[in-house]
């Protein structure tokens, strides 16, 4: 089974960092050494697009680290730090926190370099059919206040697709809180290769309602370094 996200991590907005793009899914660590390749792809209603790539390592036990670098349409490409670590909190309970920090260089519209953070938690709890889990972050930037982040969803497993369902918002600037609603039918085409395909619709305070669609490739690269037998 592939490992998965990141990352990803609302719509284009990453759990996991404040770079951009998510896709329906549960964190899980990953196994030791370079053993998670991921790029994702996202485009949201009026032609706004994102993408990144994201290289995760595996040490000790249940802990990750990843590395990576994104581009958001009229900003400045991005550099993240990840650092997670996943421990059990009961027999079939997951519990994994996480700090993820970010650099964008300058550009047109961005004349000085920034930073961004965020931390945060995420619960699982494993068990046959319905796997609900939730997540809880805290997003920080330069300049700006600190805004939460609260995911509830649940995974259906269905052969070698995991139906995502998600409920989110993230806390504006100012005025009332939007509502997020995401499904991920994630594919599992190989042991070693997973697809993660998500539809988000957006209702913002106003009463409008908004749409993004993302795409993720998720492989484990030390299948292509295993020697043939």
């Amino acid at each position: 089974m592939v490992r998965s996200k990141i990352l990803p991590l609302t719509v284009l907005v990453v759990v996991f960092g404040g770079c951009g793009i998510h896709a329906a899914d549960i964190f899980e660590p990953w196994e030791r050494g370079l053993s998670d390749v991921e790029l994702f792809l996202g485009t949201a209603e009026g032609g706004h697009q994102q993408a990144q790539a994201l290289a995760g390592f595996g040490f000790g036990r249940g802990g990750s680290l990843g590395l990576s670098v994104s581009t958001d349409e009229g900003s400045a490409t991005r550099l993240g730090l990840l650092v997670a670590v996943t421990v059990a909190a009961g027999k079939r309970t997951d519990l994994s926190l996480w700090g993820e920090s970010g650099l964008a260089g300058a550009s047109l519209e961005v004349e000085l370099a920034h930073a961004d953070w965020t931390a945060g938690v995420q619960v699982v709890h494993w068990r046959e059919g319905v796997v609900p889990y939730g997540v809880l972050s805290l997003a920080g930037e330069e300049g700006v206040k600190l805004r939460l982040h609260p995911l509830a969803g649940m995974m259906v497993p269905l052969g070698r697709v995991e139906l995502h369902l998600e409920l989110s918002s993230q806390e504006p600037l100012g005025g009332a809180w939007p509502v997020h609603l995401a499904v991920g039918p994630n594919v599992h085409l190989t042991p070693w290769m997973e697809v993660l395909p998500e539809l988000s619709l957006v209702r913002e305070a106003g009463g409008t309602t908004h749409w993004a669609a993302t795409v993720g490739f998720i492989v484990d690269p030390r299948h292509w370094t295993r020697p043939e037998r």
